[in-house]
């Protein structure tokens, strides 16, 4: 019997080697396990609460002071923090949640809301530096492009009845004028309309003065045609009104001047001192083929409304160039870039444009 008894204890011990979970399995957790985790437990919350007395210590808590910290979670049911100063328990993070600090208590202040990080350095308004030799090279092929196209898009033609209003020695004071009142009839409005309006408009109306002593529907009248026509025979009377009463009947070449004429914002204001003026360092003209075909290219992201958008062209676009790589972009989004149907097949970036690749095949570059 003896015998049978060792040979039974040995094939138990032979189990329990075998499986490691066994002596649970058969007699439960020993004591010496249980105080074993009890004793992690209690390491991890004193990891916790030294954590939480170093960032105390580092920011230098005073009275309503808001600060950033890094709090970390055990999760498990036996690793909260029993303290009554802490409220909540915080999964580990890689970047700090907003932490607010009320009398040496802290309290999340982004609970079942998305968390904001104080040290989040990926914007997304902004493009990468390294990104801008690619930028190049693309801005290059559509300028190769426009170049075998030239003239077949309608902006071609309205940039060179601008430019035989741009100001030179020749140039009088009202045909800047006529200039201008182009420019403005060219906002939410086909440049081939807007063109032809500013035709109809130049010759009935020859001078600043004979635009000021007309009728508002007289103007109306005359560029009918021209989408938003209501408010801007308004604008066209005002700017004549204001050119004779504040400038002499000048035009004027600042920026913050062109801004007092009606119906003029910054984007006009751009387009007025690039081609009209010949200064093309101020902005870039960001119209709305330029908004789209540049954020299709990965130019720009999709947060960035045109005033961002200008200001991120211009980090890089050539400077000097500004209003000639407008142009190229404008008829590049009239001829292939176009709304509905993009002719992505016989694109000059259909290897590098984000838009194409994603079409052809799938995700997110």
């Amino acid at each position: 019997m003896s015998s049978l008894g060792n040979d039974s204890d040995e094939s138990d011990n032979n189990e329990e080697e075998l499986n490691p979970f066994a002596a649970f399995a058969y007699r439960g957790a020993t004591s010496t396990t249980t105080t074993t985790n009890i004793k992690k437990n209690e390491d991890k919350n004193t990891k916790i609460k030294q954590n939480i007395s170093q960032i105390q210590h580092n920011t230098n808590l005073n009275s309503n002071t808001t600060a950033t910290a890094s709090i970390f979670n055990t999760n498990s049911t036996n690793n909260h923090i029993n303290n009554n100063n802490v409220k909540n328990s915080f999964q580990l993070k890689k970047k700090r949640p907003t932490i607010e600090y009320e009398n040496n208590n802290y309290t999340n202040l982004n609970k079942k809301k998305k968390v904001k990080y104080d040290n989040d350095n990926n914007n997304n308004n902004s493009i990468s530096p390294t990104n801008f030799k690619l930028f190049l090279e693309q801005l290059e092929d559509i300028a190769e492009y426009r170049e075998r196209k030239n003239g077949n898009a309608s902006v071609d033609n309205f940039r060179k009845y601008l430019d035989e209003k741009a100001s030179n020695n020749d140039t009088s004071v009202d045909s800047l004028f006529h200039g201008v009142i182009a420019a403005m009839l060219s906002t939410q409005c086909l440049d081939k309309v807007a063109l032809a309006a500013a035709k109809v408009f130049e010759k009935k109306f020859q001078t600043i003065k004979s635009c000021h002593l007309a009728s508002i529907e007289d103007i109306e009248d005359t560029i009918k045609t021209v989408n938003f026509k209501n408010n801007k025979s308004k604008f066209t009377k005002g700017i004549a009104k204001i050119l004779l009463e504040d400038f002499n009947s000048q035009v004027p070449s600042d920026y913050k001047s062109l801004l007092k004429l009606p119906g003029v914002g910054p984007k006009i204001a751009h387009l007025i001192r690039s081609v009209l003026f010949h200064i093309d360092n101020t902005g870039v003209v960001v119209d709305s083929n330029v908004y789209r075909v540049t954020k299709r290219i990965g130019w720009g992201t999709k947060e960035m409304g045109p005033n961002e958008l200008s200001k991120q062209l211009g980090k890089w676009w050539p400077k000097g160039q500004w209003a000639k790589s407008t142009q190229n972009i404008v008829g590049f989004g009239q001829l292939v870039c176009t709304t509905k149907k993009p002719k992505c097949t016989i694109c000059p970036l259909k290897h590098t444009c984000n838009f194409s690749l994603n079409k052809r095949y799938g995700g997110r570059y």
